[in-house]
């Protein structure tokens, strides 16, 4: 697949972008085209490593892993994966996924999952949405698309998932299915677990 712009791959030309400027570069941080071209190319998992997180008295918090992805051997700089898990419950996982601008820190979340979250979530209000100001309780598993949100770039309204998305692994399988993942069985896994598939 030729993407629409090569500002995706690691090799970036403003000329061949059609920008003039930093400037122009950055007004592309969010452009519901370039992130719907995004989900739908079929793409690899490039994994990273769980590095675990620590709190002020030494103990493990949370483990979070960084991941990238890979679209017909060009690596897609514009998008990073962060999941973030609480040790010992691989049932409660929240996978996030960014746009990021080259030569910016400046990032968009574009989608997450959050499956079975310790604390709750409330939608904003959107007009005629029949999950406006829904509060999504404790314990819930719900998705964050861009094409859902409030305001732009922010994953800020959440809908329901299907019900037997429980685990890490289903998940995992979920979320390729969502991003057009092709390389499911490469997905990350923490320390002390098979690979998943």
């Amino acid at each position: 697949m030729i993407f629409k712009t090569a500002c995706l791959t690691h090799v970036w030309h403003p000329e061949n972008c059609g920008l003039n400027s930093c400037k122009d570069l950055f007004s592309l941080t969010f452009d519901d085209d370039l992130v719907r071209e995004l989900f739908a190319v079929r793409k690899a998992i490039l994994p990273g490593h769980w590095q675990p997180n620590y709190d002020g008295k030494g103990r493990e918090v949370w483990q979070k892993l960084v991941a990238r992805f890979d679209a017909d051997h060009a690596s897609i700089d514009r998008l990073r994966l962060d999941i973030t898990l609480t040790p010992g419950a691989l049932d409660r996982v929240s996978f996030n996924l960014h746009l990021t601008t080259p030569g910016f820190r400046t990032t968009h979340q574009i989608y997450r999952l959050d499956i079975r979250q310790s604390g709750p979530h409330g939608n904003k209000l959107k007009m005629g949405h029949p999950l406006s100001g829904y509060q999504f309780p404790p314990g819930s598993s719900h998705e964050h698309h861009f094409q859902d949100s409030v305001d732009p770039g922010r994953c800020d309204f959440a809908t329901h998932i299907p019900a037997n998305v429980n685990t890490f692994d289903e998940a995992a399988i979920f979320l390729c299915g969502r991003l057009t993942v092709t390389n499911s069985h490469d997905f990350p896994r923490t320390a002390g677990q098979e690979r998943l598939i």
